[in-house]
């Protein structure tokens, strides 16, 4: 994880896990359709290309998206989160 998500990423996300879930395939035009009437178009393909590089959407091909699962985005962030707290920690207590 580079960083953690913005408040309009992670809400725009969750806008698209509450409304498609994590078990089907999506084309663009269904994620636009859902972003665009709160977020416009060119913030929408903004944020869809932001959460498909954060890991929030799976890319399958041009035009095909997946949600990913929440406690999957939750367990990825924590485990980077724990990981970079114990290199953090390990380079205070080894005087």
């Amino acid at each position: 994880m580079r960083r953690w998500p913005k408040k309009r990423e992670f809400l725009a996300y969750y806008l698209l896990y509450r409304s498609f879930g994590c078990s089907r395939d999506l084309n663009l035009g269904e994620l636009l359709d859902r972003l665009e009437p709160y977020f416009g178009k060119k913030v929408s393909v903004s944020l869809i290309r932001r959460l498909t590089h954060l890991g929030f959407l799976y890319r399958k091909n041009a035009v095909d998206y997946r949600v990913a699962c929440l406690e999957e985005v939750l367990d990825r962030y924590l485990d980077a989160y724990l990981e970079a707290r114990k290199r953090r920690r390990g380079a205070y207590s080894s005087s």
